[in-house]
């Protein structure tokens, strides 16, 4: 089930996933690079951190429920995402796209609309109150040595 909240002016669909088809990742500059430049106290997080921040971003929008939509992954593929959707509030499509956590980075791509940058509208939801975080853990199980790697806040320090 979808995940919903409202920001601004918009209202936002996560749900677990990777971006739609014919989806691209922003390259000028990065989603890293975006989000490490938009907000000093980010800055220095590594890319594990910067993860595990943006997942307890996430989680603090729509009020700690986003373990709902998984909180243990284990795809051959070893990542794990969330397509996200905007739609203003006449429900029209502005933009849809998705995050993608891999093991050594975080990405976003989104499908090419002429309405919005998501990744620009997405870097800006996530540093308007950087320090909101709400707990959380996502475990995601890595194929060859079926181990995991674990990110999310647990209230006091980000996984790392």
């Amino acid at each position: 089930m979808p995940l919903k909240f409202s920001e601004l002016g918009y209202q936002w669909t996560i749900r677990e996933g990777s971006p739609p088809m014919g989806s691209v990742e922003g390259s000028n500059p990065d989603f890293a690079e975006a989000l490490r430049s938009a907000d000093r106290a980010i800055e220095k997080f590594t890319e594990h951190e910067l993860a595990s921040w943006v997942v307890s971003r996430l989680n603090y929008f729509v009020g700690g429920s986003l373990e709902v939509e998984g909180d243990e992954f284990a795809h051959d593929t070893n990542e794990f995402g969330y397509k996200i959707k905007v739609v203003d509030t006449n429900r029209r499509m502005i933009a849809h796209g998705g995050v993608v956590v891999y093991e050594n980075r975080i990405a976003f791509a989104a499908v090419n609309t002429h309405n919005a940058n998501l990744q620009d509208l997405f870097v800006q939801l996530l540093v308007e109150s950087p320090s909101d975080l709400a707990k959380i853990e996502i475990r995601v199980r890595t194929p060859e040595t079926k181990r995991y790697r674990v990110y999310g806040w647990d209230g006091y320090h980000l996984a790392r």
